[in-house]
């Protein structure tokens, strides 16, 4: 069981962590993702990402070699930023990105991560329209039926569904547990077979301020951190 905590970053912590990727120090990549993740942005009064890149950089702050930038763009996408903010972050486009992820060649099913968006909430990659086939080209295989849902999930729950660049598809099954925990588990098809990734429990600490959180946030997270882990390893009678 793995349990993910996404927290923003407060205006000391946004303007430590920009000064350390300024100058380059420590793990530059992993300094980005932090940003990232704990939306720097809000704390430094940008309105998006993007404009934070801007306004604080002039330019992206990760400048690599192609052959690198697939390696680290492969493990920027495992911590949930959007193929947009990668580029952003890399100083490419959006589809250089893309093309870059489509090149990886041993993509693990728990590699098949959600994207965190600006809410701290995770959601499956958007899939653009699909392209009519040239008369050349052989239409797609049809898309293999989703399992049934992992038996946390609620009666009757649907799993979200996305096209791999490599042609694959996976299922993203989420369960919500109160208002800021939930659960979130992959399934991904590769040689027709089926592969299930371990569920991991997600917490948004919106409850929580600079000071800390209070008694009754404290036990109203508490419990649904623990009706989550319940229902992913229920107790026994």
């Amino acid at each position: 069981m793995q349990i993910i905590v996404h927290r923003d970053l407060n205006t000391k912590e946004a303007r430590a962590i920009t000064q350390r990727i300024k100058s380059k120090m420590g793990d530059l990549m992993g300094e980005v993702a932090k940003a990232w993740i704990g939306r720097v942005w809000l704390a430094l009064a940008y309105e998006s990402w993007d404009d934070y890149v801007k306004g604080e950089f002039n330019h992206a702050p990760l400048t690599l070699p192609r052959e690198e930038r697939k390696a680290v763009a492969s493990l920027l996408r495992g911590q949930g930023m959007s193929t947009r903010a990668i580029g952003s972050a890399t100083g490419v486009s959006d589809e250089t990105i893309r093309r870059d992820l489509s090149d990886a060649t041993n993509v693990a099913p728990d590699e098949v991560v959600l994207v965190t968006g600006l809410d701290g909430k995770t959601y499956s990659p958007k899939r653009k329209p699909k392209p009519e086939p040239r008369p050349d080209v052989p239409a797609p295989q049809p898309k293999p039926e989703p399992p049934p849902p992992p038996a946390w999930c609620a009666s009757g729950a649907t799993g979200e569904q996305w096209q791999l660049a490599k042609g694959g598809t996976a299922y993203a099954w989420t369960q919500p547990v109160g208002d800021v925990v939930w659960i979130t588990c992959e399934d991904y098809f590769k040689d027709g077979r089926v592969e299930r990734s371990e569920p991991r429990i997600h917490v948004h600490f919106t409850v929580i301020g600079d000071d800390g959180i209070d008694p009754a946030a404290a036990r109203q997270l508490a419990a649904a951190l623990i009706a989550a882990a319940d229902l992913l390893n229920p107790p026994s009678a």
